[in-house]
């Protein structure tokens, strides 16, 4: 009921500007449906899985997604409401203001799920505000998060040589004792430094006690550029690191080391990390893989016994139609874009758009290839997307995914954007 009231509020408020108030209302409506031949019918509400792989019945026959964006601007300030709604209804509501108090800039939000669903869009009101003067800037963010808040006081300054950069929070602590964010909120639409409800002693209890501060001053020193962190959290002292990227090797210009060193109150560190750099290329990417770890602690040693090339791509543009292809044969982990998270180990593509030969056209056709595939040349599935602009204001969009062979089609969506 509570979040009925405010969704409603929030609505009334941003239709009540666009029809009274003087100034540009901006918006967009983007929608998609999405058909997957083999999944479940009814729905089982995990909406339709992809068709190029790993599983396409492991999804829903039938889905769709819909966003809703309306921006108004007058005198500086912008007021946005964007609303997500798929086939088990109203998902996520988001209402977001900026603008600026003379020297101060402001910005601040509301995230809610109208829906109930806490786990991907919690409850999430902030406020975000700094100034700058001369080479100094402070800012300042405060976070209402379920039942709990956070307020951050920040600064940063150079004075050419050295750049020093501090945070206070209090709050629950929002970092680990080396002074990583903690962005665990999979799936939340925005990412924000929070560790979650019930994560990284989050309390659940709102208030504002010290949780910790993180202090980074970059630096000169001898022949590198040194950047130190220091962190503290309610307990004291946690660690304070050094670290400095780039050491060359002499005599081999294409490897470098970066290093880190660590202090806790009970250990010392020092982390290696290998870095590769043979040049750019003029439109090839060739991958590189070594047998060594990503990175080592001292005092074991840092061996590099072989490095492969486990991997080359080519891309290349001509009057406005573009050709990209890749082969990869290394760790999957580590794969390209369009390779990643699938089985294949070959894929090509072409794209155009409205500047080629086909007006107000774009197309994408990747064709992709499995090792010890049953068709020709190991071809196993298609991947096509077209989209055409009706007008200035609306566009029309299509995407189908094939597999060779059994099952056939795979996914199949068709959408439409209208931008004002």
């Amino acid at each position: 009921m509570n979040k009925a009231l405010v969704l409603s509020f929030g609505l009334i408020l941003v239709f009540g500007f666009a029809a009274f108030a003087q100034g540009e209302l901006t918006g967009s409506w983007d929608t998609t449906i999405t058909i997957n031949p083999l999944g479940h019918v009814p729905s089982t509400g995990v909406g339709p899985a992809p068709g190029t792989p790993p599983d396409p019945t492991a999804g829903d026959f039938f889905s769709f997604d819909s966003t809703l964006e309306i921006t108004y601007a007058v005198g500086g300030w912008s007021f946005t409401s964007t609303t997500g709604v798929d086939y088990t209804g109203w998902w996520w509501q988001d209402f977001a203001i900026a603008g600026s108090f003379g020297a101060f800039d402001v910005s601040g939000g509301m995230i809610v799920s109208p829906l109930g669903d806490d786990a991907l869009f919690p409850e999430h009101i902030f406020v975000d505000t700094g100034f700058t003067f001369g080479a100094v800037e402070i800012n300042l963010d405060f976070d209402l998060y379920g039942n709990d808040v956070r307020l951050g006081l920040g600064a940063s300054a150079t004075t050419g040589l050295v750049d020093i950069t501090g945070i206070v929070y209090f709050g629950d602590l929002p970092f680990d004792k080396y002074g990583n964010p903690l962005d665990s909120a999979a799936g939340y639409p925005y990412a924000y430094p929070w560790p979650g409800p019930g994560a990284y002693g989050d309390n659940n209890i709102c208030d504002l006690d010290f949780a910790g501060a993180k202090i980074t001053v970059d630096f000169p020193f001898c022949c590198a550029d040194v950047s130190a962190t220091l962190v503290l959290s309610c307990d004291g002292f946690e660690s304070i690191c050094f670290g400095v990227d780039g050491i060359v090797v002499a005599n081999i210009p294409w490897f470098a080391l970066d290093a880190d060193l660590c202090f806790t109150l009970e250990t010392k560190t020092l982390k290696l990390t290998p870095v590769f750099d043979f040049g750019a290329d003029i439109c090839f990417d060739v991958y590189i893989e070594s047998s060594a770890a990503s990175y080592y602690y001292a005092p074991t040693p840092l061996p590099i016994p072989s490095i492969s090339v486990v991997g080359l791509g080519l891309e290349c543009e001509i009057g406005g139609v573009s050709f990209s292809g890749v082969s990869y044969w290394g760790d999957p982990y580590y794969a390209p874009d369009v390779l990643y998270g699938t089985d294949y180990w070959e894929a090509y593509t072409i794209a155009t758009t409205e500047d080629a030969c086909c007006g107000p056209f774009d197309f994408d056709i990747t064709i992709f290839f499995k090792e010890g595939g049953d068709y020709l040349f190991d071809i196993d599935a298609f991947e096509a997307n077209f989209s055409y602009e009706l007008g200035e204001n609306f566009i029309f969009s299509m995407g189908l995914e094939y597999e060779a062979g059994v099952p056939g089609l795979t996914l199949w969506s068709i959408g439409f954007e209208i931008t004002w």
